[in-house]
């Protein structure tokens, strides 16, 4: 049986450029890109939850998702 997808909206502003080029690169994995730093990800609960977990290992604390 084929686990549920949500569509999720994913939004980030990142300060530094090269963790914003490692987020984008990470998220790009995950969805599609609507515009600069937004995303939209078609994700089951247990992809949601590992995108979270690795987008939060890369984030300072100055940034925001």
């Amino acid at each position: 049986m084929a686990q549920r997808k949500t569509c999720y909206a994913v939004a980030y502003d990142v300060r530094d450029p090269k963790r914003w080029r490692k987020l984008y690169k990470l998220i790009r994995g995950y969805g599609e890109r609507l515009q600069y730093s937004v995303f939209r990800c078609w994700l089951s609960e247990r992809q949601f939850e590992k995108m979270r977990w690795e987008v939060e290992k890369r984030l300072a604390a100055e940034d925001s998702v």
